[in-house]
């Protein structure tokens, strides 16, 4: 018996996204974009700075509109919701982005910080925003006693974390994090990332987890969107797709990530520059950078297609946008 996959909590369905560039002429930052984020899961959405990931982002998060397609949370349209429901939208939809010190504003505390939400959002009384600042701020692992401070007195980790309880303290279903790791050293992150999946196992919480570093992505996401030039080029499961990268870009981010161990090859970054948004390539996006480029990559967009792993099994949930699994 078949098991029945969950209703998608966020349904990310054609989306397109253009702005007026040079002369006024329009050109495509996101183009086409499909993605299904459950509840309780965390998605990375992976690529390189200019692939689009924030400007998905901002179409999650309601920053941008769509010039065309339809992002549905909970089963309701995003794009037109009524102001009752768009309010509710705002509360249950949070995010954090990369830099805290920024998003912090230096003036206020943490507690004025996290109390803002709550006033925003008319949650609770006095002593119920009392008791959910105290338990948010707990739940990411700092003390009480951080919240008289202002963010000049904290680390870079500490105010991330602090950037991570205001998404949290009004109680959402789901948290876009826009590459919230990226500005922090390394035993940090692994500290950020380490909490991330705590949150989602004692709140279940879902996370729209974007990265330039697929190492960091592999270590966080249950299911991978792999992101170029606009376009979404592999999707699927994460244990999977890393196992078998299919398309060739995936395959080059890969490549990319620094290993300690001196028994394996050495990391290789991948040529060239993601194409310019406003002279984009004509076929495949990733043609011009791609060794393994062929006739038709050159003159027509591949479909997207399921991907065959090395024992032959098919899967639906795996997916790909390359000519050469279309032979």
């Amino acid at each position: 018996m078949k098991t029945q996959r969950p209703t998608p909590l966020l349904n990310v369905s054609e989306i397109s996204l253009s702005y007026a560039g040079r002369g006024k002429q329009p050109f495509e930052a996101v183009r086409q974009v499909s993605f299904d984020l459950l509840p309780g899961e965390i998605l990375g959405l992976v690529g390189e700075s200019g692939a689009g990931k924030s400007t998905v982002a901002s179409a999650v998060l309601r920053l941008q509109p769509l010039t065309s397609g339809k992002i549905s949370f909970r089963g309701k349209d995003i794009a037109n919701a009524r102001s009752a429901d768009s309010r509710d939208l705002r509360r249950r939809i949070q995010a954090v982005f990369q830099d805290p010190y920024s998003a912090l504003s230096p003036r206020r505390t943490v507690r004025q910080s996290l109390v803002e939400p709550l006033d925003h959002f008319r949650m609770g009384d006095r002593d119920r925003r009392d008791a959910m600042i105290a338990k948010t701020i707990e739940s990411v692992g700092l003390d009480t006693a951080l919240l008289e401070r202002l963010p000049n007195e904290l680390s870079g980790g500490q105010r991330q974390r602090v950037a991570l309880a205001r998404a949290l303290v009004c109680e959402p279903d789901l948290v876009v994090a826009d590459e919230p790791v990226s500005s922090l050293d390394v035993p940090t992150q692994k500290r950020i990332t380490d909490l991330i999946l705590e949150l989602r196992e004692s709140l279940g919480i879902a996370f729209l987890f974007i990265s330039h570093d697929i190492g960091v992505v592999r270590r966080l996401a249950d299911s991978m969107a792999v992101m170029y030039a606009g376009r979404i080029v592999e999707t699927g499961p994460t244990d999977r797709l890393l196992r078998h990268p299919a398309h060739p870009y995936t395959q080059a981010l890969l490549q990319a990530v620094p290993v300690a161990d001196p028994a394996q090859p050495a990391p290789r970054a991948l040529d060239g520059e993601v194409p310019a948004v406003l002279t984009p390539a004509s076929g495949c996006v990733f043609h011009t950078r791609c060794s393994e480029a062929f006739a038709a990559c050159r003159e027509r967009e591949p479909a997207e297609v399921p991907v065959t792993d090395e024992h032959g099994t098919t899967s639906r949930h795996h997916r790909t946008r390359c000519h050469l699994w279309n032979r």
